[in-house]
């Protein structure tokens, strides 16, 4: 992997300042060209300065640091979390390679606490009395022995919390290696171009536009809904389940696409995403069960078309379809916009109406003359001609007739020079004066 080639997950992420003392070193360094000794000086210098400042004036720069750091601190997080697992595979790869410290996944699962560091972690929390004011290698040693001493019924309380939380990392792990499964086919596919819509899990829905929308706040309305769904298409429908006694919302939904295609952008996009503290489900759906009919019970509204969040269609008549056409037409001839488009539309005008009198006066002129003459275009006209060119051959006798006929002698001159008598005998006799 060449570093030249390679783009890294933080290369939108701004520089990390270090302290207070290097945004003045910057401010005061700024725009010079100094060499190493030169550096060295006006650091000395600036060293001194520094000290002489107040409290006061020092808070500028603590000021400007602590900025810099909460924008680096954001621009990190959103470059780490928007990167996938093979991204941070080949970024590693390359700190590996130039001893640089590696990235983490924030979204890789965590390798919980085993059973002795969970009561290590309990009797830290407690502030238990022979842990304080211990060091920490003190401290290991006192849970080591204090451990080792507790009875076999309350260390299988940090075990069986231990192992619960083994097998829920576990899951996670399971969960992580397969969304990083999911990518690299993805990406092996693209690169080798062997792929079609059909083989993707979303074609099975490519006659529905409706989703499931799970794992929602309770707080959340049918607007709120709409505005988070809305940004991959226009929203046509939207249920919003609701417990019948008393109307509060059961946190999930479903919403009608006006586009199908938009269900692939929300399904991708949202499903996962943390909206008020609850991670959504967002998957393909053919939309809530409908309700079944007994024989004598007729059809009820909610069974037609549900369009409660799209616009009401206005109804146009004939008049006014006609009436919006010739509109239309005159936009079209009065196009302010573009001062060369009346040049253009006069000058087409002109040539077709030159071309179609020149038509009427040919066709005047040939009805005027008495005996029009054959025309050279008709099939008539024209003599037949063998298709065999034995027949259309001339015989010797017109060869020799022919005054344009040369012999083969004579198209072709002879570049041998000829003798001075043979010259003077071809040469043609010049008129006397």
């Amino acid at each position: 992997m060449h570093p030249t080639k390679f783009v890294s997950i933080l290369q939108n992420v701004p520089m990390k300042p270090r302290s207070a003392w290097q945004v003045f070193i910057r401010e005061h360094l700024k725009g010079t060209k100094t060499t190493q000794e030169g550096l060295t000086k006006s650091s000395t210098e600036l060293s001194a300065k520094w000290k002489a400042l107040s409290g006061h004036e020092k808070q500028k720069y603590y000021t400007i640091y602590e900025s810099e750091k909460d924008a680096y601190e954001k621009a990190f997080a959103v470059a780490v979390n928007n990167a996938s697992p093979k991204q941070f595979y080949q970024e590693n790869l390359l700190r590996k390679k130039y001893k640089l410290p590696l990235l983490v996944d924030p979204k890789k699962p965590k390798r919980p606490l085993n059973a002795y560091l969970s009561y290590y972690q309990a009797l830290r929390d407690s502030k238990h009395a022979s842990m304080e004011g211990q060091p920490v290698a003190e401290q290991a040693k006192i849970v080591g022995r204090l451990y080792k001493e507790l009875p076999e019924s309350e260390k299988k309380i940090y075990k069986d919390k231990a192992n619960q939380a083994m097998e829920q990392y576990k899951k996670q792990v399971a969960e992580y290696n397969r969304e990083a499964e999911i990518q690299r086919i993805n990406q092996r596919e693209i690169s080798s171009g062997n792929w079609s819509d059909d083989a993707s899990w979303h074609a099975q829905y490519k006659d529905s536009a409706w989703i499931f929308a799970g794992g929602m706040s309770y707080d959340l309305t049918e607007g709120d809904i709409v505005c988070i769904f809305s940004q991959y298409g226009e929203i046509m429908h939207v249920l919003l389940v609701r417990d019948r006694k008393t109307g509060k919302s059961k946190g999930y939904a479903f919403l009608q696409y006006e586009d199908q295609r938009s269900t692939i952008l929300a399904v991708d996009n949202l499903n996962g995403a943390t909206v008020l503290g609850r991670v959504l489900r967002v998957d393909h759906s053919f939309g809530p069960k409908k309700h079944k009919r007994k024989d004598d019970e007729e059809e009820s509204e909610e069974e037609g078309p549900m369009m409660n969040v799209a616009p009401e269609l206005i109804e146009v008549g004939e008049d006014e379809i006609k009436e919006k056409k010739k509109k239309k037409k005159v936009e079209s001839f009065e196009d302010n916009e573009d001062p060369m488009a009346e040049y253009f539309r006069k000058k087409k005008k002109k040539s077709k109406h030159h071309k179609r009198s020149r038509r009427e006066r040919s066709r005047r002129e040939r009805s005027r003359s008495p005996s029009p003459r054959r025309s050279s275009r008709s099939p008539s006209h024209h003599r037949e001609r063998s298709p065999s060119p034995r027949r259309r051959s001339r015989s010797p006798q017109r060869r020799s007739r022919s005054p344009s006929y040369k012999s083969r002698s004579s198209r072709y001159r002879s570049r041998s020079p000829r003798s001075p008598r043979e010259s003077h005998r071809y040469r043609s006799p010049s008129p006397r004066r």
